[in-house]
């Protein structure tokens, strides 16, 4: 008990010394940010901006910002229109709201483990996993280490299952000269400060 209250103590000494994560603002952020929260014109603007950038920069046929990741996951179960029983397979090394987008729905989750020396998704394993409910495989990048896509979407194509890409960790990430999020029907992001 003493040596996890220590433990703990170190833990906050340490991490107050050490940020998890600090972000660079350059000199103009909080001018472009009065602009976009302030100023009405400019609104549209900075949104179409950023998802014209998304469509050049990784060549998604199609952006729409949200406010969050989990919003894009729930978006994406939405637009997918999947019914109640339909089968999603989710890597068990993943945030909540990947499993929860598609539980809201009345899916059934199956959770198949990672890789052995890496949080991914084992690719390998999604061939047994696969019932006559599989409607979706969801990948999640994680640290922006690209998952198996060549074998994901082969078993994919193969038994005409839809591939979303969680690439929350993975914004100017590749696999093979691609960019992640660009290889699945739908990919979602995060902004959030503390992703890569």
């Amino acid at each position: 008990m003493i040596a996890a209250f220590f433990t703990i103590i170190i833990f906050i000494q340490v991490h107050l010394l050490i940020p998890f994560c600090n972000p660079y603002y350059p000199r103009t952020t909080l001018s472009v940010l009065q602009k976009a929260m302030y100023e009405q014109e400019n609104k549209d603007y900075f949104l179409t901006k950023c998802q014209h950038l998304l469509r050049k920069y990784f060549g998604f046929a199609y952006t729409f910002l949200t406010p969050s990741c989990t919003d894009a996951l729930e978006m994406s179960a939405l637009l997918l229109d999947f019914a109640i029983d339909d089968e999603v397979l989710i890597p068990s090394f993943a945030y909540p709201s990947c499993a929860n987008a598609f539980l809201l729905r009345g899916c059934q989750v199956k959770f198949l483990d990672s890789q052995k020396a890496h949080p991914n998704l084992d690719a390998t394993q999604l061939e047994r996993h696969i019932s006559k409910h599989t409607k979706a495989i969801i990948v999640l990048h994680y640290g922006g280490v690209a998952c198996d896509m060549e074998l994901i979407c082969s078993v994919a194509k193969k038994n005409s299952l839809i591939v979303i890409e969680d690439t929350a960790h993975s914004i100017g990430s590749y696999w093979q000269g691609k960019p992640l999020g660009s290889l699945g029907a739908m990919a979602t992001f995060s902004f959030h400060r503390t992703k890569n």
